[in-house]
């Protein structure tokens, strides 16, 4: 499976392309491979391509997986990798509870962490992360986060218009 998650990185299309199909062939068969490789894997690349892959799985184990990532890997970009992933999972509406750890994300201790969960929370056509993209905009106790929520509600607003 390491393989086969890391064939996504390939600069020939070809076996990106194979590397996409066959993941998405094994569908949820694929979760619990890759919910291991996000938590044990020693490679930061394969760590990042198992968040990429499981958030278009639309798995409650996998959701599972990514949040321990968000949380606990010691690898900032693969923590931003399962921000995006459970963000792709809120966009399609699969699972409700994805939100929640969005938000629960968007007030960690990382602040790039931190600055990837408020701009997926705005990305989203959904009151509930907009209200908590503004309370982060209005109360956080770290200058540099409420201004990063504000320009991202700002940067909503501009697309919107």
């Amino acid at each position: 499976m390491p393989d086969l998650v890391n064939a996504i990185e390939s600069s020939d299309p070809e076996i990106v392309e194979a590397a996409e199909h066959a993941l998405s062939a094994l569908g949820k068969y694929a979760v619990d491979p890759l919910v291991k490789l996000l938590k044990t894997g020693t490679d930061k690349v394969t760590r990042r391509n198992a968040a990429m892959l499981l958030g278009a799985l639309d798995s409650r184990r996998g959701l599972k997986g990514l949040t321990i990532a968000m949380f606990k890997d010691d690898d900032t970009e693969v923590r931003i990798k399962a921000v995006r992933a459970v963000r792709e999972m809120c966009s399609r509406d699969v699972l409700p509870e994805s939100l929640e750890v969005l938000i629960r994300c968007a007030n960690q201790n990382r602040l790039m962490v931190q600055y990837a969960a408020i701009k997926a929370l705005t990305q989203l056509d959904d009151r509930d992360a907009l209200i908590a993209v503004q309370r982060i905009a209005a109360f956080h106790d770290t200058p540099r986060v409420r201004r990063s929520a504000e320009q991202a509600l700002w940067q909503r607003r501009q697309r919107l218009i």
